[in-house]
């Protein structure tokens, strides 16, 4: 229920959290944002998913939701030109 944007942001930081090693100055630096940003998406990240983010289960099946819905998204299309 989160809005578009948002969920974007959360999921692409979920994405590089599960990937990186270290911890909020290596993922800010993998996405082009200020640590603390990270950080507060990595507290928001931790509301959603609670223990899971500890899981190696969890962790994984995860990151393999995420990859998923990355492959199911559809690129953008321009629309199609009107021909009077």
């Amino acid at each position: 229920d989160l809005p578009a944007n948002e969920r974007t942001k959360l999921a692409e930081t979920l994405d590089a959290m599960l990937s990186a090693r270290g911890g909020a100055p290596e993922i800010a630096n993998n996405l082009g944002v200020h640590p603390q940003t990270v950080r507060n998406r990595m507290r928001r990240l931790r509301v959603l998913f609670g223990a899971r983010l500890d899981d190696p289960q969890s962790r994984l099946d995860l990151r393999i939701a995420l990859r998923a819905e990355l492959l199911t998204v559809e690129p953008a299309r321009p629309a199609p030109m009107k021909v009077a």
